[in-house]
């Protein structure tokens, strides 16, 4: 598939996601609202921002309160039919040259990713967030590995991306099968990683045996058993701030056993 019909399926794409949200009272604003009572409010998607010139994946996203009868944003002159809050998503991608070709395996990889990022506008409370980044490092990465998985089954059991699923394991997949080869998993500094791979496979059922097993095989048997203890209770996490509380106790954990690694990102 070439790069320039890539980057505008990807952009409808987008787009269609956030019409699917149109007035849903299901999906709750992760971020505080003015005025106040807007909190309540359902919401709607608003404008969209797709840029490939990037590192990494990320998202920048902000919430508007809009009374009914007004304008939903700048760029478009569709009124509210009721109160709602308004979200305004930015998509920052991996950089493609537009002569270039991706390969299905690539663009299936791709799609996961803005996938996942849109999820974190929806899901992801980014106060609990910055929280759990001021109060250490390690808790910041095994809080940024737990909140993938979490917020990646809301976005599955939301329906507002019918390939969600698909997109999501064909990423985890390309990912962990990279980290299998060149042997990482097995590194300390990784095991935010290892615990994002364990908590999509109890949250979104991620299933690909053979590359679970392999990763398994390269842990270190005292941060497995860690990780195996207290990974599972992701499930019972209903918020952002749920996970920073399952990530202080990973990291407290890990930290009576093993030396503190230096530990690495892996978005």
């Amino acid at each position: 598939i070439s790069v320039p019909d890539f980057k505008q399926g990807v952009l409808e794409a987008v787009q269609a996601v956030l019409a699917r949200i149109k007035y849903r009272a299901d999906i709750k604003c992760q971020s505080i609202p003015t005025p106040e009572e807007a909190q309540d409010w359902p919401v709607t998607g608003g404008a969209v921002n797709i840029v490939f010139s990037g590192v990494t994946a990320a998202t920048f996203y902000t919430w508007n309160a809009v009374r009914k009868g007004i304008r939903l944003s700048d760029h478009t002159t569709d009124k509210a039919e009721c109160n709602t809050l308004v979200v305004d998503i930015s998509i920052l991608m991996p950089t493609l040259h537009d002569e270039c070709y991706l390969t299905r395996a690539h663009a299936n990889r791709l799609i996961g990713y803005w996938l996942h990022e849109i999820g974190h506008a929806f899901f992801t409370d980014a106060q609990a967030f910055q929280s759990a980044a001021r109060e250490s490092k390690p808790v910041r990465m095994f809080t940024n590995a737990l909140e993938d998985a979490r917020e990646e089954a809301c976005m599955i059991a939301s329906g507002i991306a019918p390939g969600a699923r698909p997109a999501f394991q064909a990423m985890v997949e390309t990912m962990l099968g990279d980290s299998i080869v060149k042997g990482t998993c097995g590194d300390p500094r990784n095991s935010p990683w290892v615990a994002a791979v364990l908590a999509r496979q109890v949250t979104w059922s991620f299933d690909k045996p053979s590359l679970i097993s392999d990763m398994r095989r390269q842990v270190d048997p005292r941060i497995l058993k860690v990780l195996d203890k207290y990974v599972p209770r992701i499930t019972k996490c209903a918020t952002t701030r749920q996970v920073v509380g399952l990530a202080r106790k990973i990291v407290n954990a890990l930290r009576e056993m093993t030396q503190e690694a230096d530990y690495q990102n892996h978005d």
